[in-house]
């Protein structure tokens, strides 16, 4: 069993925070993910683990940074796309506000 009690506090970051801290909360994650792997390695090295347990435990943390790194793309797509419409609501209001303006300098 892999010890991720991160797990635990996704959805109160989630439920909490904006699409960028969940961001940056899973781009930490996989930072956590890519130690226990380097641990993992070190624990087979030095004769912790054995060959069975190793493969096992590090298939897991494999598997569960291929998650995390599909929600962060899904979580960038999403953000991007809420930029995106943002950014275009805020063009479209200047520029209906520019043409009014200049509308109302040349009556």
């Amino acid at each position: 069993m892999l010890p991720f009690p991160a797990f635990r506090t996704w959805p109160k970051i989630f439920e909490k925070g904006s699409l960028a801290k969940f961001n940056r909360f899973l781009s930490i994650s996989t930072g956590s993910c890519a130690e226990l792997r380097t641990q993992l390695y070190i624990a087979f090295d030095v004769g912790y683990l054995e060959k069975q347990s190793f493969e096992s435990l590090m298939t897991q943390a494999i598997e569960v940074g291929n998650i995390i790194g599909g929600l962060r793309a899904a979580v960038e797509r999403k953000r991007r796309k809420e930029i995106g419409i943002a950014n275009q609501v805020a063009d479209a209001s200047y520029s209906t506000n520019t043409q009014h303006s200049v509308l109302c300098i040349l009556k």
